[in-house]
């Protein structure tokens, strides 16, 4: 399928997918509506406990967020789940707790948030605390009794040195003073020595401070430790539940689904949508796309819309049909204007085809005859407005050689009249269909018939002859008149009803029997305001008296 006609198509049936769009938007909205109030509660925990160096270490801080990244899955493990529900005594399963909790990551930093939902906004900041809490329990943040005699050892070990460093300043500041008071060399010699011994033993005091301080701050100071930062409170408000964003979430996903089934049913509908599809199909040059107008219940007669709105869109389609079906591209009037009318199954317009293009032709100033060579189920004959009486068998019946043309071969002989009806539009003529119980077949393929058209075209100097026949796929009567004629065919489909299969089959019969198909009439185009709603019966031969007012209940 080309652009076009998937525009065709979505616009076709976009109906179907604004009505699934609002019917998702409906449904979501409900369903989120409708749906219990949701708190969220969430803790904030730090990996690491580099804030509290003075100059912290690039590699610990880039550590610290790789392990968030562990322990946000951790969170979610089935023994911190367990041990939280059992702490908290909760009626749940893990599944169930993990499907509450939703760790979040701090990008670039070592943060992690623990977030719990819940419809109880007391019992999501218990179990965001307490989910907390058993990270922290199940992590190296808590020193070994080990590691915390150490410190204490190394902090009474510091609180002793420095005593003794302040005790050794002390000397020092005495020898200081000593030394200046001193005159013998002797004296000042051990003052001397006395001072640099009790200077190296401060010296030595410092840097053992320093160690132990060092000891201690590595103890303290580990990368893979984690930190509350801040607990969870109960959340004061429930969530906002986002009803207008579901809405318009649930709209776009049906007409999504709206779209994907429409291309599934333009893909698969067998039956002509376009003037495009029906000249790409059959090959065959598209005469004029009708729109379809007028209603199911009009009488026959108000479907002549060439004769009642003729300044009409509609009535100059079929003035468009008529260019096309008489003169060629140069614009000279072609010769031979015999055509036969007929459709591929019943209930594809072609009678009413057949009527108005009759009648656009005579408005142009041609002289038509239309003839209702469809003896099973005639409707020309109420289309028109005439009666139906004598008709083809009745012409038949009769020689082309009793009659001879006057002066004027537009005048029809009095004999013929009640047969070749004038109608109301000034240049048409038709011959309906008549009562007779003749068969059909015997009636259009008889040389009779062929030389009273021989005499309508030469002697009463008719410049277009109709043939209204029934559908070519249900009978043989078209066939068999246009083999007997060697008409020309105007092939009538119906956009959404004629299948692609059944037209291929009729343009083959026509090509079989070697007469020549002039285009199509594709009718009751989209696009139209009403619906044109004429069809056939089930088709078989209707009584041969068959009243006027139940035809007119009958769909053509």
């Amino acid at each position: 399928m080309e652009l076009n006609q998937y525009v065709r198509l979505f616009l076709r049936w976009s109906w179907l997918i604004i009505i699934v769009a609002a019917v998702g938007a409906i449904i979501a909205f409900t369903v989120r509506r409708n749906e219990p109030d949701m708190y969220e509660a969430t803790t904030k925990i730090m990996i690491g406990s580099f804030l509290q160096a003075s100059n912290p270490v690039q590699g610990d801080i880039r550590t610290g967020a790789e392990l968030a990244k562990t322990y946000a899955e951790l969170a979610k493990t089935r023994e911190i789940l367990q041990a939280t529900i059992d702490e908290l005594e909760l009626n749940m399963s893990t599944d169930s707790l993990a499907g509450m909790i939703e760790p979040q990551l701090v990008p670039e930093t070592s943060l992690l948030y623990l977030s719990v939902f819940s419809t109880d906004p007391e019992l999501a900041a218990d179990i965001a605390n307490e989910l907390a809490n058993q990270l922290v329990l199940n992590s190296p943040t808590n020193l070994t009794a080990s590691q915390q005699e150490t410190i204490a050892t190394s902090g009474q070990q510091i609180l002793a040195l420095t005593n003794q460093i302040a005790e050794g300043r002390e000397q020092l500041l005495a020898l200081i003073d000593d030394l200046e008071a001193a005159e013998d060399e002797t004296e000042i010699l051990r003052l001397s020595t006395q001072y640099d011994i009790t200077q190296s033993q401060v010296m030595q005091a410092l840097e053992m401070v320093a160690q132990l301080q060092n000891t201690i701050s590595t103890l303290q100071l580990r990368t893979n430790s984690i930190e509350i930062v801040d607990t969870a409170i109960v959340p004061p408000a429930p969530l906002d539940k986002g009803v207008i964003n579901m809405a318009i979430l649930g709209g776009v996903i049906g007409a999504l689904l709206a779209a994907l089934l429409v291309l599934v049913i333009g893909h698969q509908e067998t039956e002509f949508q376009s003037a495009q599809q029906a000249a790409s199909v059959l090959s065959l040059p598209v005469l004029g796309t009708v729109a379809q107008f007028g209603r199911t219940k009009d009488p026959y007669s108000e479907r002549l819309i060439t004769r009642r709105t003729p300044n009409s869109a509609v009535a100059e389609t079929f003035n468009m049909v008529q260019a096309n079906l008489l003169f060629s591209a140069n614009g000279t009037r072609i010769r031979r204007n015999l055509f036969v009318v007929t459709s591929a199954g019943p209930g594809e317009g072609k009678s009413i085809t057949a009527a108005n293009l009759a009648v656009s032709m005579a408005t142009s100033g041609l002289r038509v005859l239309l003839i209702d060579a469809d003896l099973r189920r005639p409707r020309l004959h109420e289309i028109l407005g005439v009666g139906n009486q004598v008709g083809l068998p009745g012409l038949l019946s009769l020689s082309p050689g009793e009659f001879e043309t006057g002066e004027n071969p537009c005048e029809i002989p009095e004999a013929l009249l009640e047969i070749v009806q004038p109608t109301e539009v000034t240049n048409l003529y038709t011959i309906t269909s008549g009562q007779s119980a003749a068969v059909p077949a015997e009636v259009l393929r008889s040389e009779r018939l062929r030389d009273w058209i021989k005499f309508f075209e030469n002697c009463m100097d008719f410049d277009v002859i109709l043939f209204d026949t029934p559908p070519a796929l249900v009978v043989a009567d078209s066939s068999i008149l246009t083999a007997n004629m060697h008409a020309n065919v105007i092939l009538v489909i119906q956009a959404g009803e004629t299948s692609r299969v059944a037209a291929l089959r009729a343009k083959d019969l026509f090509q079989h029997i070697g007469a020549p198909i002039k285009g199509v009439v594709l009718n009751k185009a989209r696009g139209g305001s009403l619906e044109l709603g004429y069809g056939y019966e089930p088709y078989q031969t209707a009584p041969a008296a068959a009243s006027s007012e139940t035809a007119q209940t009958t769909e053509l």
